[in-house]
């Protein structure tokens, strides 16, 4: 338990200003102004804060016109404004302004989302450069032993047999290399796409530094800092509300306004009054918006629930990670000897045999200590859509 508070402190101190290299810095940052999701998201944004202020608005006063076929004629011009009740107009505000500030939560909780995902799509990137280092040297060793058993075979000192052993390992090693050259170029294009077709190139082996340390952090806080949490939770405040203001929509809605009448001759004019009668058109209106209410606590409550346990599997991942990279960073320090393999094999120290299962075994523990490594890092990465600015 100690260990897991540990872990969480070391991890989610982290803002993305200081998440990574220079680099990674540089790509979210472009990423930010290039993303077309971001900027149809922003746009997108504008247009529903416009929209929201416009439900708002008193409705427009009304212009009567009316002529009367008497003896002289007789006109009669009407100007009138309606109202609802205060307090309808005081919880619609409110329920509107809460709404403005959800969806402005949830852009933010989609660019959180969108720069988590270039985050992992990075140290993904990373993990394959290492990866390629790591093939390319194999293949250079399988190329040199495929040149040393060809002479071999050729002076009658080994048998074809070996020699296609050989050739195989050889083909392997090719293409390993060739399929993750592949599985590269397809992570730069997804991260080219994602950066509005703006050519990205990431080209380092160093793994982004996602250490930060902040005090008094505990998976409950993080859940309710997300941005999706915020925006839950203001889906209660717009129902609560919209409830008060349906039950406010009972109190008749009242019209004032100005009357003149013109005969031939004659000017008289006065007041207007009017009162609605609310029979029909807020029929159901408090039991749609007590639904409403109770789907925004059940919406709380899922999201809530998702997001714990989705924490709980990454720090649990994290926490099994860390540990196995450590093992394997000091095994492998006193463990990289190939050249003393081939060194052995050349000498006749060792078979044929002996070789390829040492180097099999060399080759899957070094196979196992990256891709450890790489869980690691995409773990982390997926973590960091949780982080609020």
């Amino acid at each position: 338990m100690k260990k897991n508070i540990i872990v969480l402190l070391l991890i989610f101190g982290v803002s993305f200003s200081a998440l990574a290299q220079s680099s990674l810095t540089d790509l979210l940052s472009n990423i930010e102004k290039n993303n077309p999701k971001l900027i149809s998201g922003a746009k997108a944004l504008q247009s529903t804060i416009y929209s929201t202020k416009m439900e708002g608005n008193l409705s427009d006063p009304q212009l009567d016109y009316s002529r009367v076929f008497t003896e002289g004629g007789q006109n009669e011009i009407t100007l009138s404004q309606s109202f609802e009740f205060p307090t309808v107009y005081r919880h619609r505000n409110k329920s509107l302004n809460y709404t403005i500030q959800k969806s402005e939560i949830e852009f933010k909780a989609l660019r959180m989302s969108i720069l988590s995902e270039v985050t992992e799509l990075y140290v993904t990137v990373i993990a394959l450069n290492t990866r390629l280092e790591v093939l390319n040297s194999r293949l250079e060793n399988a190329k040199q032993l495929n040149n040393f058993f060809t002479k071999k075979l050729e002076k009658g000192e080994t048998t074809i047999l070996e020699k296609n052993k050989v050739s195989a390992l050889y083909i392997n090693a090719r293409s390993e290399v060739i399929m993750a050259r592949t599985e590269l170029e397809n992570i730069k294009n997804q991260l080219t796409q994602m950066n509005g077709g703006i050519d990205v190139n990431v080209n380092g082996t160093i793994y982004p530094d996602f250490s930060s340390v902040e005090s008094s952090l505990n998976i409950n806080n993080i859940i309710n800092r997300s941005y999706n949490m915020q925006a839950v939770s203001l889906d209660s405040l717009i129902t609560k509300s919209q409830l008060k203001m349906a039950k406010n929509q009972w109190i008749p809605n009242v019209s004032i306004g100005y009357k003149a009448l013109f005969n031939k001759g004659s000017y008289n004019s006065g007041i207007v009054a009017g009162i609605s009668i609310p029979l029909w058109q807020n029929r159901n209106n408090v039991k749609y918006a007590k639904s409403l209410k109770d789907l925004s606590t059940a919406n709380h409550n899922e999201i809530y629930t998702s997001q714990k346990r989705e924490l709980e599997n990454l720090v649990r991942s994290y926490v099994s990670y860390l540990d196995i990279s450590k093992d394997y960073a000091g095994y492998l320090v006193d463990t990289r000897n190939e050249e003393l393999l081939m060194k052995a094999l050349e000498n006749g120290a060792i078979t044929m045999t002996d070789y390829l299962v040492e180097l099999s075994l060399l080759y899957d523990t070094i196979d196992l200590a990256n891709n450890a490594e790489k869980s690691l890092y995409i773990t982390k990465a997926q973590m960091t859509k949780f982080l609020t600015e």
